[in-house]
């Protein structure tokens, strides 16, 4: 069947997408090698806390807004404008409580914030849940380049420019408060400006009704249940283990998720809308699938493999020496980055296609394994923990993928991917022996890491020419 909508297009918007990405991934990778040398891990652990406390409040501000905009078909002033509102005023009321409670929560992970700092934090937070409803009205509309650019500037701005000049001159966490303002507030500004024709107050508040037809219970709690587990693991480090290890166990953390954020986030934000189209068929779908994950396969195991050789290297240059503890955890951890940016991917389209109630069911299973590996780990130290959240985010991958599997074309997925998937692991234990061998047998001439990034490199960039060449026979 012929697609209606050409799928070229959304694979130019996850370039143009990607490009935004990139350039955060990017000003955050020289924001961390600049702010790790200028701050303690104890500082790294207080800016996880107050990041919990800040994606909480916006994250309760904004749910179903963006499920309910880009689902809606008519009406889209009136369902932005609800949603505005809805927003400002849960926020308006969120940020008075947090304002009292910010102190006494702060202090149970053994620190404290001055009123300055939690105005700042409050502030962030208005903004960046309004800049959220705005961005997904812009996504509705397919502003992709208008999106790129503000990203762009917002990041290298706030966390290039905002964020080491802070750190210089505070020499504390509120460094990162105010490049978090920065960011917020030149979001929110942009956006609105762009936006605010669609704000209409209509004469039958009835119209705002049709706001709602998007808002689904079980998809709010599965939101809620996702939020907690991307975060429950940092607050029981915190709060079992310290701040100090909270900042090397958050540091190892982010360090995975950088190549992930990239292409996970610009996966969400393009396929997600498309994936709910009516217009497309079901089995270009399919075939969207098995192309994005025959990609994160070729992509990040590779960088996986180099990461588990080269932890130690990579902290000590991003980080610095002070930081050698990260190395260990950091290579648990690298095999996050396929697993958590292919589940991004896969969550899109059950979103899309899902039944939202056993959507929120796999949620509050991950959320379970989260705790339970998080708690149960704690108990041993940061090694076992990061071992047992990385088994818990692989058991959710297989749910997911088992689930999906059930909603596509089983010939596409069982056929198709999973026999790709298993050739290319296989290639990889196959080169990785042999290059294991080959480097102790020329051990004294060539030494043994470059030997193993060389051979690695050639091997990856083989099998990405070989996908692209799968990607361009689906593309035709």
């Amino acid at each position: 069947m012929e697609n209606v909508l050409p799928r070229e297009n959304q694979y130019r918007n996850f370039l143009i997408s990607s490009s935004s990405l990139l350039t955060k991934v990017l000003v955050n990778f020289v924001s961390i090698c600049i702010l790790a040398r200028l701050l303690p891990a104890k500082d790294f652990g207080i800016y996880s806390i107050l990041t919990f406390l800040f994606y909480l409040v916006v994250t309760l501000g904004c749910l179903s807004a963006n499920f309910s905009i880009i689902k809606a078909e008519e009406n889209i002033n009136y369902v932005f404008t609800f949603w505005v509102l809805a927003t400002f005023l849960f926020n308006i009321f969120s940020c008075v409580a947090l304002y009292f409670f910010a102190t006494p929560i702060t202090a149970h992970f053994g620190f404290e914030l001055t009123t300055p700092s939690i105005l700042l934090l409050l502030g962030s937070i208005l903004f960046a849940s309004l800049a959220n409803v705005g961005d997904s009205l812009s996504q509705k509309l397919g502003l992709f380049r208008s999106l790129r650019n503000l990203d762009i500037f917002s990041n290298i701005f706030s966390f290039g420019l905002v964020l080491p000049l802070s750190a210089l001159w505070l020499k504390d966490y509120r460094a990162f408060l105010f490049s978090l303002f920065s960011f917020s507030f030149l979001r929110f500004l942009f956006l609105y400006t762009k936006l605010y024709t669609f704000l209409a107050i209509p004469t039958d508040y009835s119209a705002f009704r049709s706001a709602l037809t998007g808002f689904d219970s079980f998809f709010t709690i599965s939101q809620l249940a996702n939020f907690f587990a991307l975060h429950l693991d940092n607050l029981i480090v915190g709060s079992r283990l310290g701040t100090v290890s909270l900042g090397f166990y958050s540091r190892a953390y982010q360090l995975v998720s950088l190549p992930g954020v990239i292409i996970g986030d610009a996966l969400d934000r393009v396929f997600f809308p498309h994936f709910k189209s009516s217009k497309l068929s079901f089995e270009s779908k399919h075939y969207d699938v098995f192309i994005c994950q025959s990609f994160l396969v070729r992509f990040f195991l590779p960088m996986s493999a180099a990461l588990i050789v080269f932890a130690d290297d990579v902290v000590h240059l991003i980080l610095g020496a002070q930081w050698k503890e990260v190395g260990d955890i950091l290579r648990i951890l690298s095999l996050a980055m396929f697993l958590k940016t292919s589940a991004k991917f896969l969550y899109s389209f059950l979103k899309a296609h899902g039944s939202s109630s056993l959507l929120c069911v796999i949620q509050l299973v991950y959320l379970f394994l989260i705790a339970i590996a998080a708690f149960a780990g704690s108990t041993f130290g940061l090694i076992p923990l990061s071992f047992f959240v990385i088994s818990a985010i692989f058991i959710w991958w297989i749910i997911l993928f088992i689930y999906v599997s059930s909603l596509c074309n089983n010939n596409l997925i069982w056929g198709g991917f999973i026999p790709d998937y298993a050739i290319f692991v296989c290639w990889m234990l196959v080169c990785c022996t042999l290059a294991f061998y080959i480097m102790f047998s020329f051990r004294d001439i060539i030494p043994l890491k470059v030997f193993f990034a060389a051979f690695l490199g050639l091997g990856w960039c083989y099998f990405l020419k070989s996908w692209i060449g799968v990607a361009k026979t689906f593309l035709k």
